[in-house]
């Protein structure tokens, strides 16, 4: 059962909490640096003996600790050439110019240490896509969208790390969304 979606700054993870109260966005911002990310980390661990699911930040530490800690889960992350589009929801959410700047100078280096992530599941976001676009939420568990010829459907996730040698790469064509 995947309880865990890691997911990239911009995906959509405030707008996907909105939609599912149930589910828990666990912004590291809001804890501690000192003891960062043993007490990040531990709250984690214990949304998910809760049977909680939770969103959880993207940063490479966060990614690592969740390998190292067996816990399965879902990396979500945009596409390389969506960087301009992403610059332009950190300006559109009210985001600091020092959080954009960061962004922006470490696109390249940050999306390709995600590709190259091991122990998860990759969902790759195409231009104008947000995590609810590629994530729902059924029986208690996340599930990957994924597109079949003739419609969208959700797959369990753990059918999902049975073929996980490649990204899931969304091909549903959402301009402007």
């Amino acid at each position: 059962m995947t309880q865990v979606v890691s997911a990239f700054p911009g995906c959509g993870k405030s707008t996907f909490v909105k939609d599912h109260p149930e589910i828990s966005d666990s912004d590291s911002s809001q804890f501690d640096k000192e003891y960062f990310p043993g007490n990040y980390m531990a709250h984690v661990r214990n949304r998910i003996v809760n049977d909680k699911l939770t969103l959880v930040s993207s940063h490479d530490i966060v990614r690592q600790a969740l390998a190292q800690s067996h816990i399965d889960y879902v990396l979500v992350y945009p596409a390389p050439g969506c960087k301009d589009e992403y610059l332009k929801r950190y300006n559109q959410r009210g985001s600091e110019l020092k959080f954009i700047d960061l962004l922006e100078r470490n696109w390249d280096n940050w999306i390709a240490d995600c590709q190259a992530q091991e122990g998860c599941v990759h969902v790759v976001l195409q231009p104008g896509q947000y995590l609810s676009d590629v994530i729902a939420v059924e029986d208690g568990e996340f599930v990957v969208k994924r597109e079949l010829p003739d419609d969208l459907r959700a797959v369990n996730i753990q059918d999902a790390w049975k073929s996980a040698s490649a990204p899931v790469e969304s091909t549903d064509d959402k301009e402007g969304a």
